[in-house]
């Protein structure tokens, strides 16, 4: 399903702003043809009986990038996911600094983000 600016709202309060979620899979896909980046985020679901689904995001069109493992790493997203939209880019940062407020947050300090054409999202109920 593709994430659109309006729907964002209704997509971080079903899957909790995707706080304590865990990153599970990041894959990069920079062929000629295509440049995709595939997110697997294991997080807490209203919609789910177990309480927990498997969110895979999907960047086509991928334009930048930066995914960092050091002292403070994003694999577990203790401040969430966070998405905006700037000049024709949809941006999918990873343990968004919470204090950057609603708008697109200081790259620059953030240690993973992703910015492309669109992004797409589906997900699978993970068993209890």
């Amino acid at each position: 399903m593709r994430l659109q600016p309006e729907h964002v709202a209704v997509f971080h309060e079903r899957f909790c702003d995707m706080y304590d979620g865990v990153v599970r899979k990041i894959e990069l896909d920079v062929g000629v043809a295509s440049r995709l980046c595939r997110i697997e985020v294991v997080c807490q679901d209203r919609d789910s009986r177990s309480g927990w689904s498997r969110v895979t995001l999907v960047v086509s069109g991928a334009k930048e990038f930066s995914f960092k493992l050091d002292k403070r790493t994003f694999e577990v997203l203790s401040d969430g996911v966070q998405f905006a939209w700037k000049d024709d880019r949809v941006f999918v940062v990873l343990d968004a600094y919470p204090d950057d407020g609603p708008g697109l947050p200081d790259l620059t300090k953030n240690t993973a983000y992703v910015a492309g054409e669109t992004c797409d999202w589906s997900c699978v109920e993970e068993p209890v």
